[in-house]
């Protein structure tokens, strides 16, 4: 997984942070957007910033955390909401499907 090149999706994100101010695609204008796409480039503008597009690893990180961070919101709303078992099985069952996704 860490010796993966970045996707076509992934090199549109990557031009529009070379054009930020200008309308690339559907993401719209500037760092937060415009229009349904507005907000899929912001939370990867910090590591841009940081690592530029030569170190994939840094993008693959954020996104495990990412994951590991909806795993454990999706434990704590069904633990309030249903009971603490339910969390607990729902968000084994995120888990699995973050991993997959992670992966695929």
């Amino acid at each position: 997984m860490l010796g993966m090149g970045v996707w076509k999706d992934d090199n549109a994100v990557f031009f529009k942070f070379t054009h930020i101010n200008e309308p690339a695609g559907f993401f719209g204008t500037g760092i937060f957007g415009q229009g349904p796409y507005r907000f899929s480039v912001t939370p990867y503008w910090l590591i841009y910033q940081l690592v530029g597009y030569q170190h994939v690893w840094a993008y693959y990180l954020l996104i495990l955390i990412f994951y590991f961070l909806i795993t454990y919101l999706v434990y704590k709303v069904f633990s309030k909401i249903i009971s603490p078992v339910v969390g607990r099985v729902a968000s084994f069952l995120c888990w699995p499907m973050s991993v997959w996704l992670l992966i695929w």
